[in-house]
């Protein structure tokens, strides 16, 4: 809205040097501009907290299940680099 508001004050600088009567609409339309600047980043503000404070729980639980895959992870490999038991040797034939 920058762009937006410059070319207001412009304007409204212009109109003010010229005396023309439209000079405090033109006021008028810059206030009700930045109260609206205000307020959208007001919002803004409190959208970010509040997806901040609903995302809390779900990363919790992310955080969560890669530990337990990680420890799932870790135990199968162990397992895979684990040498098996040597078998029986064979029982001696008897006679």
């Amino acid at each position: 809205m920058s762009v937006i508001t410059d070319k207001i004050r412009a304007l409204v600088a212009a109109l003010e040097a010229e005396g023309h009567h439209l000079a405090d609409e033109a006021r008028s339309i810059l206030a009700k501009l930045h109260g609206d600047e205000t307020q959208l980043a007001t919002d803004a503000a409190a959208d970010v907290q509040q997806v901040e404070a609903d995302a809390a729980p779900v990363v919790a639980e992310a955080e969560t299940d890669a530990g337990q895959l990680e420890a799932e992870v870790v135990a199968d490999v162990k397992d895979a680099n684990t040498p098996a038991a040597p078998a029986e040797p064979p029982a001696a034939p008897t006679a």
